[in-house]
């Protein structure tokens, strides 16, 4: 029986990593699996596996995923056996789209009392045309600043962290994003200054 291998699916986004199976190699023969890049063989090496009694063998790889310099495309992957059998098959690599960034809405409105902060201090301010009894979360990264439930009105004042912003954010212009449960999204720019007056 020819040497054979067949994918899990021919379809891998980048990150993730190529499963199969192998057959028809001889038993106990090692295996190297690779994926060929620009016609070189063994460029970018999957996973390594031995065939057992049957010459059958299951690989996973590569154990970090495709990297994503990987550019999306239709590449051979070979199996590579050391006492002689052969076999390769295509995979389609597909590069993962990027994930879109939310816009603030339209009504939507977050204001700060005062722009400027500084570690150990905390950041006031409040949202305005949310929906009521929406709750809201306040970030600057992933930080969370604060957190609470719009009133009927549609607005939430909010002041955090409890134990103020911490030192490790650094001086400069942040984004301040106070994003609801419901939809509804607001930002403000945010500056980390060296000290506060």
């Amino acid at each position: 029986m020819a040497a054979s291998m067949v994918l899990d699916s021919t379809t891998v986004n980048v990150g993730t990593k190529i499963k199969g199976t192998g057959a028809g190699f001889k038993s106990g023969e090692e295996v190297y699996i690779a994926l060929l890049i620009g016609g070189q063989i063994a460029e970018l090496g999957v996973a390594g596996a031995t065939a057992d009694a049957k010459g059958t063998f299951d690989f996973n790889g590569p154990s970090q995923g495709l990297g994503v310099t990987i550019v999306a495309g239709n590449y051979t992957l070979l199996a590579l056996g050391l006492n002689g059998s052969l076999a390769s098959t295509v995979v389609k690599v597909v590069a993962v789209p990027a994930t879109a960034t939310p816009a603030p809405k339209p009504g939507n409105s977050l204001v700060l009392i005062t722009l400027g902060t500084c570690a150990g201090q905390q950041v006031e301010g409040y949202v305005s045309g949310f929906v009521a009894a929406e709750v809201v979360t306040v970030t600057v990264g992933t930080l969370t600043v604060a957190s609470g439930t719009v009133g009927a009105n549609g607005a939430l004042s909010f002041k955090g962290p409890t134990a103020g912003i911490p030192a490790t954010l650094k001086v400069g212009e942040y984004t301040l994003t106070a994003k609801g449960n419901m939809g509804s999204l607001a930002t403000s720019y945010l500056i980390m200054a060296a000290a506060c007056k």
